[in-house]
């Protein structure tokens, strides 16, 4: 109004442009994968926050997550995108169960990030993968669509390529927890507020008599986030050899990853081979042989707790680090021997003949020296993943 001149710049070198000369109908996005990361799915999340959301299921290496391209478009259906890779469209298994609580089967933890090429996120994918008739994916593209391209040959001269790395994750930072002085003193206040509570007898923890039989098993100060977390190291290793000639190109890459998680006793390890072809078979005819193989083992524990506690034992270590009793130690004590012995403690029944609804918590630690399940996963092909499970042992209920 003053007659002043303003001058508005927009930075479009930060934003990605959706119009340029024409308009992107897929509103795709294409980005490269960290090939030191352990499973693809991690690495999206990192390279392609802003373009697809991505929740972890947990903090294991091979937990996976859940992918929103659109958001949560539907409360009962699945909403998340379509998987092809290499042009093969992937069953994701979301709706498999697990043998043991809050976990999750990973199909994409079969894949080295070593060897993926690029990763393109299709946002409008009806307007390619559409709903109609003609085509290719169908209405399953609605959600959008996550195109894995595997690195195929692309020198003649003989590449070879060489990764070691490893990385160590740090224990979680946790809630402070009570010591046993601080434990005692709640659990006795507790106990005041139990109507006549004078009719229960058995409270081992409140006997301060040393030659008590029960004095060791309920005078301890045990943190139980140090018998179960502990810093962990991921080690990677691959290697990637392409070649050719004018009549046809290879690849050929082998890893080996193992990533032991913050829990104790729990890791996750993969060996992996794939060998991509492309062979011209005559001047216009070019065919594709891809073979891929992958070995996963994982060492799994309950994780979670149930809704209710009175609903189930809780066999979650993690969630017992946070609910066990310091009073309590992780070995039995021996009055014949006057000492602490290797053997596992067993529940422990602080609150047990208060009739409190499952007061009696297993040990921590016990549950993490019970054999694991291990679930053995080899891909033959991309579409047909097949399961074997070495053992069915799980930790005590």
């Amino acid at each position: 109004a003053d007659g002043q001149q303003i001058t508005v710049k927009m930075l479009s070198d930060k934003f990605q442009t959706m119009y340029g000369t024409g308009t992107d109908y897929t509103a795709r996005r294409t980005t490269q994968i960290d090939r030191f990361g352990v499973t693809v799915d991690g690495e999206i999340a990192n390279e392609l926050g802003a373009d697809m959301r991505s929740i972890l299921h947990s903090a294991a290496a091979d937990g996976g997550a859940s992918m929103f391209i659109r958001g949560l478009n539907s409360i009962t259906a699945d909403a998340q995108p379509l998987v092809v890779i290499d042009g093969i469209e992937q069953d994701m298994q979301r709706d498999r169960a697990s043998l043991h609580s809050g976990q999750f089967n990973n199909i994409l933890a079969n894949i080295s990030p070593d060897d993926i090429e690029k990763v393109t996120v299709l946002k409008n994918a009806t307007a390619l993968y559409g709903a109609s008739a003609s085509a290719i994916y169908g209405a399953r593209g609605a959600n959008g669509v996550v195109l894995i391209e595997t690195k195929r040959g692309h020198s003649m001269a003989t590449r070879i390529d060489a990764n070691i790395s490893a990385g160590v994750q740090l224990i979680p930072r946790l809630p402070t927890m009570m010591n046993a002085a601080q434990y005692r003193t709640y659990a006795t206040e507790l106990l005041g507020t139990v109507p006549n509570i004078n009719e229960y007898k058995g409270f081992y923890f409140l006997n301060d008599d040393p030659s008590y039989y029960y004095y060791h098993t309920y005078h301890n100060d045990t943190d139980w986030k140090d018998e179960v977390y502990r810093n962990a190291m991921t080690q990677n290793y691959s290697i990637n050899v392409q070649g050719g000639d004018d009549v046809g190109m290879y690849n050929l890459s082998v890893g080996y990853v193992e990533a032991k998680n913050t829990v104790k006793e729990s890791s996750f390890d993969r060996m992996n081979v794939r060998f991509n072809t492309d062979i011209k078979i005559l001047y216009n005819l070019t065919t594709k042989f891809d073979i891929a193989i992958s070995r996963t083992n994982t060492y799994v524990y309950d994780d979670g707790i149930p809704a209710a506690f009175d609903a189930s034992t809780i066999t979650s270590p993690t969630a017992l680090a946070l609910l066990k009793s310091p009073l309590v130690a992780p070995y039995q004590y021996s009055t014949i021997l006057g000492r602490f012995t290797n053997l596992m403690s067993d529940y422990d029944d602080i609150l047990a003949s208060s009739d409190a609804p499952r007061s009696a918590w297993p040990t921590p630690s016990r549950c993490l020296r019970t054999v694991p399940v291990t679930t053995r996963i080899r891909q033959r092909t991309p579409t047909s993943p097949c399961v074997w499970l070495l053992s069915t042992t799980s930790p005590p209920n």
